[in-house]
């Protein structure tokens, strides 16, 4: 098994007979350097960039959110 992602190797586990679970395998995977490389994870920005307008707009309908 040559740096293969867990499903493949739990695939293979099983079909010798041993059960282990996803965490399990992914953590000794990774503690011998086994894991295939994974994707970049996006950095996402902010989820309201503006709340100024959007609380003023509030404060114009229902007169609150002081």
């Amino acid at each position: 098994m040559l740096r293969q992602g867990n499903r493949k190797a739990r695939a293979r586990y099983r079909l010798q007979g041993v059960r282990t679970s996803k965490v399990r395998c992914l953590r000794l995977m990774h503690h011998a350097g086994l894991l295939a490389p994974s994707q970049a994870r996006r950095v996402l920005g902010t989820r309201f960039e503006a709340p100024k307008p959007i609380l003023q707009g509030v404060k114009a309908r229902f007169g609150a959110y002081d």
